[in-house]
């Protein structure tokens, strides 16, 4: 299962890096995830 993972995060990054649109979504998501934190004081 550990090399199925392995692969699996591979073929994501390989699709994100060739995919501006996937590059948009995720940055979009990380922002909303960051704000969030931010309004409730959360530190990571």
């Amino acid at each position: 299962m550990l090399e199925v993972g392995r692969a699996e995060k591979t073929a994501f990054c390989a699709h994100y890096l060739r995919d501006r649109d996937v590059q948009y979504e995720v940055g979009s998501g990380l922002n909303v995830v960051e704000n969030s934190h931010g309004i409730h004081g959360e530190i990571l």
